[in-house]
């Protein structure tokens, strides 16, 4: 190393045993505010001021740094008149990896300042149906589909709120329930979660009344068309074959009987 060689100021007071003497000291640096905590996947904004305290002007470099210490952002040849402060903002994008409360670090060639800030991870909830209904989210009635981005670990209880006419046949998808056609969910948020409610029509009197409709006509085409024994003798067969079914169950249940007590 050259006699001539200086430290950075900052790196001087952290080493103190260097051998050369530290840069005179120029731009001092404060974190005055960030917007944490925010979402993973989102821009941190840090807001720095930073002061000149020599006689003449500065130029230098002011970079942000990540909980790694990598450097994610850097306002260049930032220039200062002397005696005089400016307040510049930097932002880091962090990614899907970066999450959690840790220290992030701003610095000048002579000085740097640290904040602890936090990165929240979230996850994504979708729900989607078939059929006709909506749903509520914790007392919020919510259109289907649906789409959120939440923090990790937030508790959900998701209602099913069928149109009328119809009803809840299951739920499909990662969640906890405790019968297929629960009307209402609890869901907490560890992974991205996709959802799907199934709704069914229920079968009204009209339905029934178009069945017997059916039914009756039946009867009479054919008795106009065949005469009152042919449909006698269909009403005659028809019991007839209910009768050896019950028999048929009958034996089945002794037999199934007779040989477990054997």
């Amino acid at each position: 190393m050259m006699e001539n060689e200086t430290y950075p100021f900052f790196q001087w007071q952290e080493e103190k045993d260097l051998p050369y003497a530290p840069d005179p000291i120029s731009f001092l640096v404060e974190i005055i505010n960030t917007n944490s905590p925010v979402y993973k996947e989102d821009k941190l904004e840090v807001t720095i001021k930073i002061k000149n305290i020599r006689e003449v002007w500065i130029t230098q470099d002011i970079e942000l740094l990540n909980f790694n210490g990598d450097i994610v952002n850097v306002e260049e040849e930032l220039s200062i008149p002397p005696n005089s402060a400016k307040t510049i903002t930097l932002e880091w994008s962090t990614s899907d990896e970066e999450f959690g409360t840790d220290f992030i670090t701003v610095r000048s060639q002579d000085d740097k300042d640290r904040k602890q800030v936090e990165i929240l991870r979230i996850f994504e909830l979708i729900i989607d149906n078939e059929g006709s209904g909506n749903i509520e989210i914790n007392g919020k009635l919510k259109d289907l589909p649906y789409e959120g981005k939440h923090e990790e670990g937030t508790e959900f209880i998701i209602k099913a709120i069928p149109e009328e006419g119809w009803r809840v046949v299951k739920w499909d998808g990662n969640l906890n329930y405790t019968e297929e056609n629960d009307k209402e969910i609890i869901v907490i948020l560890e992974d991205d979660s996709d959802i799907k409610i199934y709704f069914e029509e229920e079968d009204s009197l009209i339905d029934y009344w178009w069945l017997f409709l059916i039914i009756i006509s039946s009867i009479l085409l054919l008795y106009r068309y065949f005469g009152k024994d042919s449909v006698t003798e269909i009403i005659s067969l028809d019991k007839e074959s209910q009768t050896k079914k019950d028999k048929t169950e009958k034996e089945m249940r002794t037999l199934e009987k007779d040989e477990s007590e054997f």
